[in-house]
């Protein structure tokens, strides 16, 4: 264990999330293709002045879109059980900005 958390990342849960979606082929190239789209996008709606930069709008609509990408493909989110609570905690541990961060760097 480092400084920031875990192997680099804030915590062990956002490190095995962009890992998973890192070293998955085909969850790697969307999540490749939707950052470099979600970042010219911003870009093109930047105007001078904006309270948040184009990149930190950037940043925080791929973590939207990876979050609920993520928790929706949760198989435990409609049952009632300990293994649910778990995954629901741990899946609350993660810090969706710094996976997201991670595909925008690409």
């Amino acid at each position: 264990m480092n400084e920031k958390g875990y192997n680099g990342y804030e915590n062990y849960e956002t490190w095995a999330v962009s890992l998973w979606l890192n070293n998955e082929y085909g969850e790697y190239c969307h999540w490749t293709a939707r950052a470099e789209e979600i970042k010219e996008d911003a870009e093109d709606e930047y105007e001078e002045g904006d309270t948040f930069t184009a990149e930190e709008v950037a940043r925080g609509r791929l973590a939207d879109e990876i979050k609920e990408a993520v928790e929706g493909g949760n198989p435990l989110a409609d049952s009632a059980s300990l293994y649910s609570d778990l995954m629901g905690k741990a899946l609350g541990n993660v810090d969706w900005y710094e996976v997201a961060e991670s595909f925008l760097e690409e």
